[in-house]
């Protein structure tokens, strides 16, 4: 019998052991973006989540090794869907994970950080709270604001079925490209249950799923703000080349 417990403390000790040294944590958050329009018949909502998935080392060879190389010790992967909403009959706004430049390397609006009155002030020194963790802790249907320099992209297609007929929305002047009477209600971020459904994007955009050869260096750095917008619509954090497989 006391072999068993020697055997079981000495088993416990090394996996205690083996996670101090070399730990590793995973958090996935669904952020749900909502976007509200209003428009001549009445206003009009629509959804798009993207799954933000962090992984996070906090063990100690890893925190030696980032401190030796001045390298991060966490990842971050966002794969999901743009939101679309049909504004007026056959016109659509979409609006993709990017940031406001337009490039494609979206990590998640959930990464950054929050300052929720309610809550204590933290240490000096201690990092601000994410907008992760306070929609985690937060009940269910929360929402947030997010800053204006954090809005992802709005843009439309003068015919869908053309992916160069893609076209830069202003958020503070839908009337210019949708008509009078219609302009931005609000852009909300909370946190869902589920990951998103790429079927609506994937049946009213066909052509996401036809194959497409990554750019090189020289040719991106001659893209206008047109091709970078097209080009963040097909990453994974928008339209993954995943859902071309599901049905």
């Amino acid at each position: 019998m006391k072999v068993f417990v020697w055997l079981g403390a000495i088993t416990f000790t090394v996996v205690l052991l083996f996670f101090a040294l070399f730990g590793t944590s995973t958090q996935v958050l669904h952020e749900r973006l909502t976007l509200t329009v209003d428009t001549p018949s009445g206003p009009r909502s629509a959804s798009g989540i993207t799954t933000v998935t962090r992984g996070e080392a906090y063990g100690f060879v890893y925190q030696q090794l980032k401190g030796m190389t001045g390298g991060a010790t966490g990842s971050t992967m966002a794969v999901g869907t743009a939101i679309m909403l049909e504004v007026t009959p056959g016109r659509w706004l979409f609006v993709t994970r990017s940031d406001p430049w337009g490039t494609h390397d979206y990590t998640g609006m959930s990464q950054g950080t929050i300052f929720d009155p309610a809550s204590p002030r933290s240490p000096r020194g201690t990092p601000p709270e994410t907008i992760a963790s306070y929609l985690r802790r937060s009940p269910p249907g929360t929402e947030i604001f997010p800053k204006r320099y954090r809005w992802p992209a709005f843009v439309t297609f003068d015919d869908l079925s053309n992916p160069k007929s893609i076209r830069i929305v202003d958020p503070d002047n839908l009337a210019a490209s949708f008509g009078p009477g219609v302009s931005l209600r609000s852009l909300t971020l909370s946190a869902a249950q589920l990951p998103g459904d790429p079927a609506p994007l994937r049946q009213l955009l066909p052509w996401l799923c036809q194959v497409q050869a990554l750019p090189t260096a020289s040719e991106e750095a001659e893209w206008s703000d047109l091709d970078r917008r097209l080009f963040a619509l097909r990453q994974p954090a928008n339209f993954s080349g995943y859902y071309c497989g599901s049905r």
